[in-house]
């Protein structure tokens, strides 16, 4: 888990805005000041965060659209695939170029993990394979009769939804349990606490161990549109279908109701501060919210539909519908 921001139980103050030609994808914090940044046009540079921006050059890759990133810590670079491309590949920052890429085609949306330091791991519908970090080689794969629909990759676990309903874990490209929990393409795999996994299926939330498949504990509530687990490894944030949001303590069992306006859907991951709980809504309007208690404590009015909401150094940033960059402290 990352560490908390700073104290933001007072509304924080907006430090710059910026208005960018494309709009951005993903933002992936590299310190307190650098920020790289991926636009939906398939270009990738360093964003300073103090100033919003833009440092050194830019990579324009013949992508036609990034589909997923990750962050290789100790490579200095990332591995990246496109769905439209039918491309998957690594950049290496440090160097400032492509070290490597290679066509692959039925690639799934979530379909890219980083197991160790020497493997990366794809899926495609009905395969999925592990490959040389340093070179793109084939390593290794495990094919699927029945299609894959969704994938999640947590250290040297990766974790499988099939056409079935089943979910499946391996270690590495070793098969460790299979469990059919009647999964469905709307079913979400989470990534929590330790030796637990989270599995979202419609109405209920459902933690099993890691290691052996066994069902640990099972919470429902109304239909369930993302999950977000706070760092103190105890409280569950809910977001219904319907925009309702509810904090439940693991530990107890306590539910506390979040105190929300009628505002319109949560669209983009919260982030947290201590006891804090800042919520981007689409329309706009960003929230901090008590956890322990649900109460609002402060309010921020942006005027547009958000598109983009992400921690960035010691604060965060908003991407609205006109491509506009707000930075709050």
């Amino acid at each position: 888990m990352r560490q908390p921001l700073g104290t933001l139980s007072q509304k924080p103050d907006l430090k710059w805005e910026e208005k960018f030609n494309e709009p951005f994808q993903d933002v992936f914090p590299i310190n307190d000041s650098m920020a790289l940044v991926f636009t939906h046009r398939s270009t990738a540079f360093i964003l300073n965060s103090l100033s919003g921006k833009p440092e050194g050059s830019k990579w324009h890759p013949n992508l036609r659209k990034f589909s997923n990133v990750k962050i290789h810590t100790t490579e200095n670079g990332f591995v990246f695939t496109s769905r439209k491309g039918e491309l998957v590949g690594f950049y290496d920052l440090y160097l400032g170029k492509q070290r490597w890429k290679r066509t692959e085609k039925g690639l799934i949306g979530s379909g890219l993990g980083i197991v160790n330091d020497s493997q990366v791991v794809i899926a495609t519908r009905n395969k999925v394979k592990f490959l040389s970090v340093d070179s793109g080689d084939f390593l290794s794969e495990r094919s699927y009769r029945h299609g894959i629909i969704s994938f999640k990759q947590d250290g040297e676990f990766v974790f499988l939804i099939q056409d079935n309903g089943s979910l499946q874990a391996l270690e590495i490209d070793k098969l460790i349990w299979e469990i059919n929990l009647g999964l469905t393409h709307e079913s979400k795999i989470v990534n929590a606490w330790d030796s637990k996994l989270g599995v979202v299926n419609n109405e209920s939330l459902v933690f099993l161990n890691k290691g052996n498949g066994e069902i640990i504990d099972e919470i429902n509530w109304e239909p369930i549109a993302d999950v977000f687990l706070m760092p103190d490894q105890d409280n569950i944030i809910l977001v219904s279908k319907n925009g309702n949001m509810v904090s439940i303590s693991q530990n107890t069992g306590e539910k506390t109701e979040f105190d929300l306006p009628d505002y319109s859907l949560v669209k983009h991951a919260p982030i947290y501060s201590r006891n804090l709980c800042i919520i981007p809504f689409a329309d706009g309007t960003l929230t901090g919210i008590n956890i322990k208690n649900g109460s609002l404590e402060w309010q921020i009015e942006t005027g547009k539909p958000i598109t983009g909401f992400w921690r960035v150094g010691n604060g965060f940033m908003t991407q609205d519908v006109k491509k506009m960059l707000r930075y709050y402290q």
